[in-house]
């Protein structure tokens, strides 16, 4: 059963809410939490600032954080190994683009130095 009060689970022969302190009589036993998870008859509680149930992992209709743009069906692993994919290849990109720079300055010393008679 859980608490009506704050939804974490607690034991069906309790009184009181171990977490909160809120009475839990015979008429609060049937009571739905104010959000639950629907998907796939889950039926778990929900807090409003959870991105996804923790129970069965469903998206969270509830969650009022920031969203993601695209991670709306991706689990947090798979966001920060597009992050970790992302900040690689920017990296790369850098280096080659130091790369590039060092080739064409060296190319203009030799250029230079080869007009003054030094090379």
């Amino acid at each position: 059963m859980f608490c009506r009060k704050c939804g974490k689970q607690i034991d069906d022969n309790s009184e009181f809410c171990r977490f909160c302190g809120a009475s839990n009589t015979e008429s609060n036993n049937n009571i739905v939490p104010k959000y639950s998870c629907h998907s796939r008859g889950c039926g778990k509680p929900l807090k409003p600032e959870w991105e996804r149930c923790p129970s069965c992992g469903a998206a969270n209709p509830y969650y009022d954080g920031p969203v993601i743009s695209g991670a709306e069906d991706k689990s947090a692993g798979d966001i920060l190994k597009q992050v970790a994919k992302n900040t690689a290849r920017d990296f790369t990109d850098n280096v080659f683009r130091a790369v590039k720079i060092m080739a064409v300055l060296i190319i203009i010393c030799v250029i230079v130095l080869f007009f003054k008679g030094e090379l």
